[in-house]
C-alpha cells in the first residue's frame, strides 16, 4: 500500500500537544518524550536509515470468527467511489487501498465474498425497500447511508425493514455495550430500537466539519497572541476571542472583520458544542429526540454569537476571509485544500484551529456530520454471520488516530502547529443532532439570529413547537405509507403555453420527438436516456448514479447553446428528485469546472426540500441566491423568468420569490454571449448530477408577461 509515515519525533511532539491542550500533567509529558525517543532509538539501523515502526493492528472491536463457506455478503452503500479501485490502480487514494485491502482481509478470514454496489436514495430507496418486503427478500445484506441525510430516517425505520442491533440473534456479536461503536451511534436510535451502528471509516473526506482558519499574516501584523499558544494553555476561550476580535478591529480600523462565515450550520453547531450546549438530544425515555435549544448553555452560546454579530465582529459572508477582510474563518474542513493546495492563490498564510471553549466547557471540540450508519436487514439468512462480518468491517476499516494524521498531513495541513490542532479535534469530535428528523427547519432561524433579525431567545421559542412536534410525531410512529407518500405523484399539471417565444419543449415521452423541438435537441451524453412510466405528464427521464451519470446538453443543429446573446428569457421544468444537490438547469460559458468564489453560471438547483436560483459572475464573493421551500416527496413544477439585471422563480401553488442583481451579472455577462446548457449536471470536481425524475422542459426566448405568470402560479396579483 502507497503510504507515507510520519516520523516518531513529530508524532510524539504532536502527544505533547495535545496532553497540553487537555492539560495533562508533565510527568506524563516527559513519559511520552522518553517513550518516543526510545522507540526512535529501536528503529534507527546500523546504516544510520531511519525505517518507519511497523503499525498495530487495531483491535477496538470484538470480532467473531466464522466461517461462512464463501456465501455473498451484499453491501450496499452511498457512493460505489469510495469502495472501489480507481480505474487506473495507481489513481486509487492510499486511503481507499487500506479500505480495500481491510475487505479482502475479511474475505479471506470468514470465506465470504462482498458484491459491492450503488444504494437507492431518498424516495428511490424507500421503494426500494417496500418492494423488496412486499416480494418476501431482502434489499440487501449490509446497508450503509445517513439518516436524515441520504433517507427519511422516520418513515424508514418505521417500516420494520431494518434489524435491531439488539436483537436477540445477533446482540451478542454486535456487543452495543462493549464494542466502541461511534458517537454517531444516536442517529441509528428512534422508536426505542438501535437501527444503525455507526464507525468512521479509513477514507471518510470529511473526518471533522467545523474548523477555524485563521490569517497567520494578520495576526503577526496586527500583534496578536499566539492563538496556537492560547489551546495548548488551555486559554482559548470565548472571553479571550472576544477581547482578540476587539483588537483586531482597533488596529484595522473596522477595515477588516474578526471572523466570517458562511454556514449557519457550520459556525451555530460549533459556538453551541464548544459551550457543553445542545439543539436536540436523544430521550432514550421515548425513543426520539427533545428540542434543548432554550436550554442555558444553548442560550449561552447563542447570545454570544448574536452579541459577536451587534459589535460587529461577525461578518456571516464567508468571501470575506478569501478576500483577506477577516482574519478567522469558521470554515468547513474540506476548504483546507483551498489554502495549501494551490487552488486559489489567495496570497496569505492560513492556519488551522478549533473553535474557542465556551465557559461551561472543559476542553476543545469539533462537530462532524459524517455519520455514515451501517444497518442489517430483517429478515436475511442466518443474521449472525452478518453481525459477525459487520463487526469485522467496524474493527478493519475504522480510521485510527495515526492514520487519521498521516492521511491529513499528505492531504496538505500547512504546518506542524495546525496538525497538531487537528489531532486535538480528531479525538473531540461531536455529532450535532439538531437536524434529526427536523431537516432544515433551523436554518432560517439560525441566519435571523447571526443577521440580528431575532433575540436567540425569540427565534427559539417561535421554533420550539415545530420542532417537537416532528420529533413527537416521529415518535409517536406516524410512518407515511408508500402509497401515500406518492399519492401526488401524477397530480395536477400546468399545461406548458405554446407562444411564439417558446424557442423548445421536451416532453420526454418517447427517444425521439421527446429530445428535440423547434429544431432544438436534448443530447445525452454518458449513457442513453433511460425513460419511466412514472411522469408528470407521460413519460419522464430518470437520471441516476445507476444510470450511469448520464445528462443532457440542449443545442441547436449547430450545436450552440439556443439561448446565446439573450438577457431576457423563461424556463418552465417539472422535478421528483432526492434530498441531494440536483441540477435540473445550468448555463455557463463552457463545460469547464467553476472555481470557487469566481463561479460564472445560471442555474437552477433542487435540493428535494427546497429549490434554488444560483446566477453567479463571482469576482472573489459570491452572489446572493434565491430559494424556494418545497416537499421533499412527489413532483414539483417550476417556472423562472430571467431579465436583465433581475428573476423571479415561481411555483404552480403561488409561491414566488425574487432577485435584483448588481451590474455585470447579466446572462450575456455570465456566458460571453455564448455558453453551454446543462440538464441534470454541473462540472464541479469529477462531476454534479441529477437523482431523480425529470419532465416536461420547456425554454422560451423571453421573459414571461405577467398574464402568462399569472396562468402559471394561479396568482392574481404579482404585487
Amino acid at each position: 500500500m502507497k503510504k507515507k509515515v510520519l516520523s516518531i519525533l513529530m508524532g510524539a511532539s504532536l502527544v505533547m500537544g495535545l496532553l497540553a491542550g487537555c492539560g495533562g500533567s508533565s510527568d506524563t509529558k516527559q513519559d511520552v518524550v522518553d517513550s518516543a525517543a526510545a522507540s526512535q532509538e529501536e528503529v534507527v539501523q546500523d546504516n544510520g536509515a531511519q525505517e518507519p515502526a511497523e503499525e498495530e493492528n487495531y483491535a477496538g472491536f470484538e470480532e467473531t470468527p466464522m466461517d461462512l463457506g464463501g456465501r455473498t455478503i451484499r453491501l450496499k452503500v452511498f457512493n460505489t467511489t469510495y469502495w472501489t479501485y480507481a480505474a487506473n490502480a495507481d489513481d486509487t487514494s492510499n486511503e481507499t487501498l487500506a479500505l480495500m485491502e481491510a475487505l479482502e482481509s475479511i474475505e479471506k478470514d470468514y470465506n465470504c465474498v462482498f458484491e459491492i454496489s450503488q444504494a437507492d436514495k431518498g424516495t428511490d430507496f424507500e421503494a426500494a425497500l417496500l418492494t423488496a418486503k412486499a416480494a418476501g427478500e431482502t434489499y440487501c445484506e449490509i446497508y450503509e447511508g445517513m439518516p436524515y441525510c441520504h433517507f427519511d430516517a422516520a418513515n424508514v425505520y418505521g417500516y420494520n425493514v431494518m434489524m435491531d442491533m439488539n436483537d436477540p440473534q445477533i446482540a451478542d456479536i454486535i456487543k452495543l455495550d462493549t464494542n466502541p461503536w461511534g458517537e454517531a451511534n444516536n442517529l441509528g436510535y428512534l422508536y426505542g430500537k438501535q437501527y444503525g451502528v455507526n464507525f468512521m471509516r479509513k477514507n471518510n473526506g470529511d473526518i471533522i466539519r467545523s474548523i477555524l482558519c485563521f490569517n497567520k499574516d494578520y495576526v503577526e501584523q496586527y500583534g496578536l497572541e499566539d492563538p496556537y499558544e492560547l489551546v495548548r494553555n488551555g486559554e482559548w476561550t470565548f472571553d479571550k476571542f472576544e477581547e482578540i476580535c476587539a483588537e483586531i478591529v482597533a488596529q484595522s480600523d473596522g477595515t477588516v472583520a474578526p471572523l466570517s462565515c458562511g454556514l449557519e450550520e457550520i459556525i451555530v453547531p460549533q459556538f453551541v458544542l464548544a459551550n457543553n450546549g445542545s439543539i436536540a438530544e436523544l430521550d432514550e425515555a421515548t425513543g426520539g429526540y427533545q428540542f434543548t435549544g432554550l436550554s442555558d448553555n444553548t442560550m449561552e452560546a447563542l447570545n454570544y454569537l448574536a452579541n459577536l454579530s451587534s459589535k460587529e465582529y461577525l461578518s456571516y459572508a464567508n468571501a470575506n476571509f478569501y478576500n483577506q477582510e477577516s482574519v478567522f474563518y469558521c470554515a468547513i474542513y474540506n476548504e483546507m485544500k483551498y489554502f495549501v493546495q494551490g487552488v486559489n492563490d489567495i496570497g496569505f498564510n492560513v492556519g488551522l484551529l478549533p473553535g474557542p471553549m465556551g465557559p461551561q466547557a472543559d476542553d476543545y471540540c469539533t462537530t462532524s456530520y459524517s455519520a455514515p450508519m451501517y444497518h442489517i436487514m430483517e429478515g436475511v439468512e442466518k443474521p449472525e454471520e452478518i453481525a459477525a462480518v459487520l463487526v469485522a468491517m467496524a474493527n478493519r476499516l475504522t480510521i485510527v488516530e495515526e492514520e487519521a494524521l498521516e492521511y491529513q498531513e499528505m492531504y496538505g495541513i500547512p504546518d506542524e502547529d495546525s496538525i497538531e490542532m487537528f489531532q486535538i479535534m480528531f479525538n473531540n469530535y461531536k455529532y450535532d443532532a439538531s437536524r434529526v428528523v427536523s431537516g432544515n427547519k433551523l436554518v432560517s432561524v439560525n441566519e435571523a439570529i447571526l443577521e440580528l433579525e431575532k433575540t436567540p431567545a425569540e427565534a427559539y421559542e417561535e421554533i420550539e413547537p415545530v420542532i417537537q412536534a416532528m420529533y413527537d410525531k416521529a415518535v409517536a410512529g406516524d410512518v407515511t405509507s408508500l402509497e401515500d407518500k406518492f399519492a401526488d405523484l401524477n397530480k395536477e399539471f400546468v399545461a406548458i403555453p405554446e407562444s411564439d417565444g417558446l424557442l423548445a419543449h421536451f416532453t420526454f415521452d418517447d427517444e425521439t420527438t421527446g429530445f428535440t423541438s423547434n429544431g432544438i435537441e436534448a443530447v445525452a451524453s454518458n449513457g442513453a436516456p433511460v425513460l419511466v412510466d412514472e411522469g408528470h405528464n407521460g413519460k419522464a427521464v430518470h437520471m441516476d448514479d445507476n444510470e450511469g451519470n448520464y445528462y443532457l446538453t440542449i443545442q441547436d443543429a449547430a450545436g450552440n447553446n439556443p439561448l446565446a446573446g439573450k438577457d431576457e428569457f423563461s424556463v418552465i421544468v417539472s422535478v421528483n428528485t432526492k434530498s441531494m444537490t440536483n441540477w435540473a438547469f445550468f448555463m455557463a460559458p463552457d463545460g469547464n469546472a467553476p472555481e470557487y468564489l469566481y463561479e460564472k453560471y445560471l442555474a437552477i438547483l433542487d435540493f428535494g426540500s427546497s429549490v434554488t436560483v444560483e446566477r453567479y459572475n463571482n469576482n472573489g464573493e459570491r452572489a446572493q441566491t434565491v430559494s424556494l421551500a418545497s416537499d421533499a416527496n412527489g413532483w414539483k413544477q417550476y417556472l423562472l423568468v430571467v431579465k436583465e439585471n433581475s428573476h423571479t422563480l415561481y411555483s404552480t401553488n403561488g409561491e414566488i420569490v425574487s432577485l435584483e442583481m448588481p451590474e455585470g451579472f447579466k446572462p450575456t455577462d455570465i456566458t460571453g454571449g455564448e455558453g453551454v446548457i446543462f440538464v441534470g449536471y454541473a462540472p464541479w470536481g469529477t462531476g454534479e448530477y441529477y437523482h431523480g425524475y425529470l419532465d416536461e422542459l420547456a425554454i422560451y426566448d423571453y421573459a414571461f408577461t405577467d398574464d402568462e405568470i399569472k396562468a402559471f402560479s394561479g396568482l392574481t396579483s404579482l404585487e
